[in-house]
């Protein structure tokens, strides 16, 4: 859980987001939904596509 966590980290500070399998991996591991998920992004400016 916890090395998932950091590379899920990793990935969103990269903006790497793309794969939609991540994002729900992301989603299940930080367990907040998909309208807070999109609030975090745009707070800090990650574009996913």
């Amino acid at each position: 859980m916890y090395k998932k966590d950091m590379t899920l980290r990793k990935a969103i500070a990269k903006g790497m987001f793309k794969d939609t399998s991540i994002y729900r991996e992301a989603k299940e591991v930080q367990k907040i939904s998909s309208i807070q998920f999109r609030k975090y992004l745009e707070d800090n400016k990650i574009s996913l596509f």
